[in-house]
């Protein structure tokens, strides 16, 4: 019952496009509208007890969902700087370093690195894991997605994200 967004009209909210909408909206200086603070809600809401999430429910059939890399580092993407003080925030970026491999899928690996960064918790070796995964999409012909994500994953700060509390117009776009 709590609104979110999702990826076709009158269904379910999702992790993925919620995160997305709630960063958007930071990013126009709106974390205060209701629907930013809604969108804030659902994403605490779906975090799982023992750390991460998945790309909507918790429990589907009677059974916990196991937690996913890219909804997990795209939903801590979207907690970063938020007023949030919940212990599975800890549990979730727990879970985002030990899970996070050159080995992930590009999208998973990238949301994961920018979800630990947004949290000032992004590992010493994430250049050098970035590097394969570079290689990897290029011999595969690579999406413009997957390099845009790669190029803010390579981003070794937090500088490129929406400054909760400042307007779009103050806001650093280096």
């Amino acid at each position: 019952t709590i609104l979110g967004w999702s990826w076709a009209a009158d269904t379910h909210s999702w992790m993925e496009p919620t995160c997305l909408a709630v960063l958007a909206l930071r990013a126009l200086g709106q974390e205060h509208h209701s629907r930013t603070t809604e969108g804030v809600r659902m994403i605490n809401d779906r975090l799982l007890e023992g750390g991460g999430c998945n790309f909507g429910s918790t429990v589907i059939l009677g059974q916990a969902t196991l937690p996913q890399m890219q909804a997990t580092g795209l939903s801590m993407l979207a907690l970063a700087d938020t007023s949030t003080k919940d212990a599975r925030i800890g549990k979730s970026l727990d879970y985002l370093e030990r899970e996070l491999s050159e080995k992930n899928a590009t999208a998973s690996f990238c949301y994961g690195l920018l979800g630990l960064t947004a949290h000032d918790r992004r590992p010493a070796q994430a250049e050098q894991q970035l590097n394969p995964i570079f290689e990897r999409e290029v011999q595969k012909g690579p999406s413009c997605h997957k390099l845009a994500l790669l190029l803010l994953a390579s981003c070794p700060d937090r500088s490129w994200l929406p400054q909760i509390g400042k307007s779009p117009a103050t806001h650093d776009s280096r």
